[in-house]
C-alpha cells in the first residue's frame, strides 16, 4: 500500500494517496480533416473517492471546461468542442473511466493549441496539460527556374495552402554524387488568405558561381509535425530555357515614364518570383549602348509588400556625348554652308 509523505498528507486518507493523473494522450500533430483523434487522460482513483469524481478537459484560454464528465450522467461539451465531439467514445468499461477521453470528430485547425485535463475529488485534484497541432498539407509545392538574365538563374520555392507557418529551404547539390549545402542569402516572402499560409523563397545565382552539373532541391516541413516533402530540379550553366529568358530591360520601360507596379491582395503582397518583378538597378543594359538608371528612394520596396511601384527612365548615350545635341549641332553647320554659297 502506498505510504504517504509529510508534504502529501493533505490530500491523503486512510494511507491511500489521492486521485492522480497517471497519463496524458494527445497526439502532437493531426490531418486537418482527418476522420477523428482520441485526447485521453488517465489516472488513478482511491476508492473513497470515487463518488466526488469529476473529469473535466480545458481548451486554451477558455475559462469553461470544453468537456465534463461525471459517473453516471451523460458527458458535456462546450465552447469550441460544441457538436464536434463523440460523446459516446467511452476509453475504458470501468464505470468510474468510462468517458476520461474526447473523440474530436473531424479536426480542423480551429482546434489546435493547448489541451488540459483536470481530475477532482471532492478531497484532491490533479491536471496536465499537452498541445496538439492540427496541420494542412500544401495544396501545391514547386520549384522553379528561370533567367533573368542570360549569366543568372533564379530558383523559386513555392508553396501555397498549408498551415501552420512553413519552412522552406533550398538546397544546392554539386552534380549527382557531389556535396549538398544550403543556399544561403535566399528571400521569403510570405501571405496568409483564408486561415492557410502560401510562401515563396528564391535566390539569384551566377551561372559561373555554379558546377557544369548543378541541381537544387526545395525542402518543405511544417513545424511541430512530421510533414516534410521536397522537390528538386536541375540545371546546367550557361543553357538557354525555353521561355525562360526574360525580354530586355529596355522593353519593359514605357515611353510615357509609367509606374512598375506590384500588386496586391489580403495580406502581405507578394511579387511573383517565378516570373519576378526586377529591382531596376539590377538589369543588365541591351549592347551597351543604353543605360537602365533607378530613380528610386528605396529599393528595398520590392519587399516592403506596400504595393508601391519603382519609377525608371531610359537614358541613351553614345561615347559620351547626348545625342540629343546632334540635330542642333547639324542646323549650324548647314545655316554656315548657306552662307558661304551665298
Amino acid at each position: 500500500m502506498y505510504s504517504c509523505s509529510v508534504a502529501e498528507t493533505q490530500f491523503c486518507v486512510r494511507g491511500v494517496r489521492g486521485v492522480s493523473i497517471t497519463s496524458i494522450q494527445v497526439p502532437p500533430a493531426v490531418e486537418n480533416g482527418s476522420a477523428s483523434v482520441v485526447l485521453d487522460c488517465d489516472y488513478s482513483l482511491a476508492s473513497h473517492e470515487k463518488q466526488g469524481l469529476v473529469v473535466q478537459w480545458f481548451f486554451r484560454d477558455h475559462p469553461l471546461p470544453v468537456y465534463q464528465w461525471i459517473p453516471g450522467k451523460r458527458p458535456q461539451d462546450n465552447g469550441p468542442l460544441k457538436g464536434r465531439l463523440n460523446l459516446e467514445y467511452r476509453a475504458s468499461e470501468d464505470p468510474y473511466h468510462r468517458h476520461r477521453a474526447l473523440e474530436i470528430l473531424n479536426p480542423s485547425t480551429d482546434l489546435g493549441g493547448d489541451y488540459r485535463c483536470k481530475v477532482a475529488t471532492f478531497d484532491n485534484e490533479d491536471s496536465q496539460n499537452a498541445h496538439m497541432v492540427v496541420y494542412v498539407p500544401a495544396a501545391s509545392f514547386t520549384v522553379e527556374k528561370t533567367k533573368p538574365t542570360t549569366s543568372t538563374v533564379n530558383v523559386t520555392c513555392k508553396v501555397e495552402g498549408v498551415y501552420p507557418l512553413p519552412q522552406l529551404e533550398l538546397i544546392q547539390e554539386d552534380g549527382p554524387h557531389g556535396n549538398r549545402m544550403v543556399v544561403k542569402e535566399t528571400t521569403l516572402y510570405i501571405s496568409s488568405r483564408g486561415g492557410r499560409y502560401d510562401a515563396t523563397l528564391h535566390r539569384v545565382l551566377e551561372d559561373k558561381q555554379l558546377p557544369s552539373d548543378a541541381a537544387f532541391e526545395c525542402l518543405l516541413s511544417l513545424p511541430a509535425t512530421e510533414y516534410q516533402t521536397a522537390q528538386k530540379i536541375t540545371y546546367q550553366p550557361g543553357a538557354p530555357l525555353d521561355g525562360g529568358i526574360i525580354p530586355q530591360a529596355a522593353n519593359d520601360i514605357n515611353e510615357d515614364h509609367s509606374h512598375i507596379g506590384m500588386g496586391s491582395g489580403g495580406g502581405i503582397s507578394i511579387p511573383s518570383v517565378s516570373a519576378p518583378h526586377r529591382s531596376l538597378d539590377a538589369i543588365a543594359s541591351p549592347a551597351g549602348d543604353t543605360t537602365i538608371e533607378d530613380d528610386s528612394e528605396n529599393a528595398s520596396v520590392w519587399q516592403s509588400g506596400t504595393g508601391r511601384g519603382i519609377r525608371a527612365h531610359e537614358t541613351t548615350t553614345d561615347n559620351g556625348a547626348n545625342v540629343h545635341k546632334r540635330p542642333q549641332i547639324l542646323a549650324l553647320l548647314l545655316a554656315f554652308f548657306v552662307m558661304v554659297s551665298l
